[in-house]
């Protein structure tokens, strides 16, 4: 497993650019005004290292909680995690679970190895939702996790797509005319909420 305690050290371009980018943008935050966001350590920053699965054997390292908060593999069960969620890109899975104040390590496994591996499939779905859970004037309705760059907060979204709809329509396999809205798709590729666009807006009028 590659772990990066730096953003100085993390490899902006290439395969992990998105995970890159990603961090940079919670890290640009006005929370962190006054850091070195290169070159302080990432434990102070969000509370652990960002961590690159390479092996299937690297999924030992990738641990969340049992019933009695033990810390435990995601290969032995399906712990609890704070997130769970597949990147845009479709490419990663990232993992991330609180264990101190500042937070924690973050996780991120190619789908290529997350794909082998029943408990990550069992994961997503109890994080993100993969049945209908409301029946809707729009049809059935899908829960969506996402934690927003804005306010770091996890908000959930119904939405008229499951993700596997979801996933088509992000490649542009399937047209799903008028089914989900701008602020909706905005929601499940970045995590910004309608909310966080008007408390941006008031700060700026």
């Amino acid at each position: 497993m590659k772990t990066f305690n730096k953003m100085i050290d993390f490899p902006i371009e290439g395969e992990l650019q998105e995970i890159g980018m990603e961090v940079l943008a919670v890290l640009g935050r006005d929370d962190f005004k006054g850091y070195d966001i290169y070159n302080d350590d990432l434990d102070v920053l969000l509370g652990g290292p960002i961590c690159i699965v390479e092996t299937l054997d690297d999924l030992m390292e990738v641990t969340g909680l049992d019933s009695e908060s033990n810390p435990v593999s995601i290969m032995l069960m399906v712990p609890t995690f704070d997130i769970v969620r597949i990147l845009p890109s479709e490419r990663w899975v990232m993992f991330f679970s609180v264990v101190t104040n500042a937070g924690g390590p973050s996780y991120y496994v190619p789908r290529a190895i997350a794909d082998q591996v029943p408990n990550i499939n069992r994961a997503l779905q109890e994080h993100n939702g993969d049945r209908p859970l409301v029946q809707s004037e729009r049809g059935q309705l899908f829960e969506y996790s996402r934690v927003s760059p804005i306010s770091c907060a996890l908000t959930k979204r119904m939405v008229p797509l499951s993700p596997e709809q979801y996933a088509k329509y992000h490649r542009g396999e399937e047209y799903f005319d008028e089914v989900i809205t701008e602020a909706e798709e905005t929601f499940i590729t970045t995590g910004v909420t309608e909310d966080d666009v008007a408390t941006v807006g008031e700060l700026y009028t």
